[in-house]
């Protein structure tokens, strides 16, 4: 019951035994004081099946009360062996690489900030996690010199602005709402709202019609805020004075959470995190919302929110449960299965599968269109 993957968690030694906060609570499930337990994430999850019964012993004692036997009445079972989702070659390939790249970005220049990075791989039919890898660069106090920790747990217990990622998202809400449908085409040019000045990013002075396809693959920010101001009631015309419909920020957020965006994943570990969600002090911030800068959110909710674009809208809960067996009688072959942790779906988006589909071709259209905003790197990579 040990593993250097920090979201596997550790148990307490003997000598420090239960936690003074969850004594009473174990004390009351027959354990002793000392018992070690599971004190975080997959080991504290499933401490119950891990900890196995202990042995019970009655003891004999004659008429003067001196025990002169000590029979055995129950011989006791050893905890259920537990299968998680992890694939360990896989595990340990996706942890060299992002150590590997980590290191790499953090010595080119303008990386001050840069201290951590997650890798998340997850089965989209099955909510299986397949790989979770987290990394966070430390210094030494007395050296100064820099070092890597685990920091798998942080996938879903720290939240970032994800930026660009949520945009597909972004797309199917305006289709839901009533905004756009599939091949909306709509003016991608340099925004001026107030004393605004908002554009897209491959786009900043120029002036082209573009359809939701294009504006995923290119990555239009302009398209996501016409999006964002149509769910909030306003047509875009130049230099107008900004406001949305009050109603629009829960309009977006309700949107957003049918993906797992800013809501629980449903992970099967404890401490999980929905990120963060802060009242706008202005209307426009809204439209930051739309491309990804302004909530935060999980890198496990973004693992769920594109599986659930993938496998054509179901939002399955995450997990690294995949099988309880019953106990290994030689300590090397498992035991014999007792259950199958079966797929848990928490909802279906509201989109049609002509939507998904149509979104799921401007998704691939990102890695191996002509203008492709990944393109340069994944145009040429055919997955084995």
């Amino acid at each position: 019951r040990h593993s250097s993957l920090s979201i596997l968690g550790r148990t307490t030694v003997p000598s420090k035994g239960i936690p003074k906060s969850q004594l009473n609570y174990y004390l009351a499930r027959d354990y002793s004081r000392n018992d070690r337990v599971g004190g975080s994430y997959f080991e504290a999850q499933y401490e119950e099946l891990l900890q196995g019964e202990k042995a019970v012993e009655k003891n004999i004692t004659n008429k003067a009360g001196q025990v002169t036997e000590t029979v055995t009445t129950f011989e006791g079972e050893p905890g259920k062996d537990l299968v998680t989702t992890i694939d360990s070659r896989l595990q340990a390939e996706a942890d060299r690489i992002m150590e590997e790249k980590l290191l790499e970005l953090k010595a080119k220049g303008s990386s001050q900030l840069l201290d951590r990075a997650f890798f998340v791989m997850m089965d989209p039919n099955t909510g299986e996690l397949l790989s979770v890898v987290g990394k966070k660069i430390e210094y030494d106090e007395d050296t100064g010199e820099r070092y890597l920790i685990d920091y798998s747990y942080g996938a879903f217990t720290t939240s970032y602005e994800a930026g660009s990622t949520v945009k597909a998202a972004t797309v199917l809400m305006g289709y839901n709402e009533g905004v756009i449908k599939p091949g909306t085409v709509m003016l991608d040019a340099p925004m001026r709202i107030g004393n605004l000045r908002l554009n897209s990013l491959f786009n900043e002075n120029g002036s082209m019609m573009i359809n939701d396809l294009t504006a995923l693959e290119r990555s239009s920010n302009v398209y996501m805020f016409k999006i964002a101001m149509g769910i909030g009631g306003r047509q875009y015309s130049s230099g107008m004075k900004f406001s949305l419909n009050d109603d629009t920020l829960q309009k977006m957020r309700n949107g957003f959470a049918e993906f797992g965006l800013g809501v629980p994943t449903g992970i099967d570990l404890p401490g999980e995190t929905a990120g963060v969600q802060t009242e706008p002090d202005r209307d426009a911030k809204l439209l930051n919302l739309a491309i990804g800068q302004f909530d935060t959110y999980t890198p496990l909710q973004l693992a769920q929110y594109i599986s659930t674009i993938a496998n054509g809208g179901y939002r399955i809960q995450p997990r690294m449960l995949k099988e309880i067996r019953k106990p290994s009688e030689d300590g090397q072959t498992m035991g014999s299965l007792e259950d199958e942790v079966e797929p848990i779906i928490l909802n279906r988006i509201s989109n049609t599968e002509k939507e998904i589909n149509h979104v799921k071709e401007g998704l691939r259209r990102v890695y191996y269109g002509s203008k492709g905003s990944a393109a340069y790197v994944f145009r040429d990579f055919e997955p084995t």
